[in-house]
C-alpha cells in the first residue's frame, strides 16, 4: 500500500516526460522541414531605397536598406514670399527579424518564398532629421508583414516603438535626448 503513491508519481513523471519528448521531436521536425532562406535583394519604390535580407538560419534573417524618401517642404524665401520644394532625407535601417509563422504558411500552401510571413524583430534606423541638420539614431522593437506578389514583387510593413536619440545640431549647446517615437517602415516593388 505504501508503494501506491511513489508508484503513480513514477508513472505520471514518465508521462509527463515522454509528452515533453515527444513534442521536441515535432519541434525539431518542423525546423527540419521549413524552407531554405535565401537572400534578397529589394528595390523599394517607397521613397528611393535598395535593401537586401540575409538568412542567418531558417527563420532569423538580417535586413539592411538604405535609401531617401521625400515630402514637400514649405518655407518663405528671403522677399517673404511663400515657397516650396521636394526635399529628400536620406535614411537607413537595419532589422534583424525572426520569422515566426513560416511552417505554418507552408503547412496551409501558402507562399513561403523571398521569407513570406509575419516577422518580430528589432530595427535600427539612422535618419536624416531634416536635409541640413542632424540625424537621428534608434532602436526599437518591432512587428512586421511580408509578402510576394507574383514572381518578383514584394509588399511589406513593419510597424513598432523607437527609441531615438538626436544628435546634436552642431551648435554645442543640444543635449541629446532619448525620446520614445513610432517605428514604421513600408515597402512595395521589386525582390530579386
Amino acid at each position: 500500500m505504501q508503494n501506491y503513491p511513489t508508484l503513480l508519481f513514477l508513472i505520471l513523471l514518465g508521462l509527463i516526460g515522454s509528452t515533453q519528448h515527444v513534442q521536441a521531436q515535432k519541434k525539431v521536425a518542423e525546423i527540419d522541414s521549413l524552407p531554405t532562406l535565401r537572400p534578397v535583394l529589394r528595390l523599394n519604390l517607397v521613397g528611393i531605397g535598395v535593401g537586401l535580407e540575409a538568412p542567418a538560419s531558417p527563420r532569423l534573417s538580417v535586413y539592411i536598406e538604405a535609401g531617401a524618401s521625400f515630402y514637400l517642404h514649405e518655407f518663405t524665401d528671403i522677399q517673404g514670399q511663400p515657397d516650396s520644394r521636394i526635399m529628400g532625407i536620406p535614411y537607413a535601417t537595419m532589422q534583424v527579424r525572426y520569422y515566426y509563422n513560416i511552417a505554418r504558411r507552408q503547412r496551409l500552401g501558402k507562399q513561403v518564398s523571398y521569407q513570406s510571413g509575419n516577422f518580430l524583430g528589432i530595427a535600427a534606423p539612422y535618419i536624416s532629421a531634416t536635409p541640413n541638420t542632424s540625424m537621428l539614431t534608434g532602436l526599437g522593437p518591432v512587428w512586421g508583414h511580408q509578402r510576394q506578389l507574383g514572381d518578383a514583387g514584394f509588399s511589406g510593413f513593419v510597424i513598432g516603438a523607437g527609441f531615438y536619440l538626436p544628435d546634436s545640431d552642431g551648435g554645442g549647446g543640444a543635449t541629446p535626448q532619448i525620446r520614445l517615437n513610432l517605428n514604421t517602415w513600408l515597402g512595395v516593388g521589386f525582390a530579386f
